[in-house]
């Protein structure tokens, strides 16, 4: 039976777990955000033996976080498309009513005028589409960032627990 620091008996009551054994993909990565030099080397050599299933929760969290973004990214898409097809309904209603040679030369100003407006209300949409994307991007980046950090933190940790022995 190994015995625990007190440190160690908080964060297995803090994971809600028996033993360090015990520890799934998600309590191993909040144990290993925090820090491991506090735990007995028989604790430390626990938790460094889930090392192997590192590259396993580093591949989860990126196919879920790339299925999230597509998802957000198809939503984002389709309203831009319901948008775009109602503006280009109402540039076809505005085409048609210029057919009509009624008009005065102030009514198809008018009308025209309507569609510079619609126009730019279109370039206006397809402007935030086009930020959008890009603050999704810059958070994928950030995410795929910090995976690899947290990767290469744990093989470096791993190395130098090695060298050490």
């Amino acid at each position: 039976m190994v015995k625990y620091t007190d440190a160690e008996k908080q964060l297995l009551k803090k994971v809600g777990k028996p033993n360090f054994r015990a520890l799934s993909k998600d309590d191993f990565m909040s144990i290993f955000e925090s820090s491991l030099e506090k735990f007995s080397p028989e604790v430390q050599k626990a938790i460094i033996e889930q090392f192997p299933n590192l590259a396993n929760v580093q591949q989860t969290l990126s196919e879920d976080y790339t299925h999230t973004e597509s998802s957000i990214l198809d939503k984002d898409e389709r309203s831009a498309n319901r948008v775009y097809d109602m503006y280009q309904k109402q540039m076809d209603t505005y085409n048609k009513e210029l057919e009509r040679e009624d008009l005065t030369e102030e009514q198809r100003n008018a009308i025209f005028k309507k569609q510079e407006e619609l126009l730019e209300k279109a370039a206006d949409v397809h402007k935030q589409g086009q930020e959008f994307n890009k603050e999704v991007l810059a958070g994928k980046r950030w995410v795929v960032g910090a995976i690899m950090v947290s990767g290469l933190t744990a093989l470096g940790y791993v190395a130098k627990r090695k060298l050490r022995k």
